[in-house]
């Protein structure tokens, strides 16, 4: 219950890229689906310039 209280106090200034690029959020997706960490992902999207 707290931790949805705080959610709901925090404000991000704007939304998060995953929720707005579909596109970007199926490659993140699939690179988890292929078990990837977060880092080997991030990394990735980062050679590609995509984030």
């Amino acid at each position: 219950m707290a931790h949805h209280r705080a959610g709901e106090r925090v404000r991000r200034p704007r939304p998060a890229k995953l929720r707005l690029d579909h596109e970007l959020r199926d490659e993140v997706q699939a690179k988890l689906d292929l078990e990837w960490s977060p880092e080997q992902i991030a990394a990735r999207l980062r050679t590609l310039s995509v984030i």
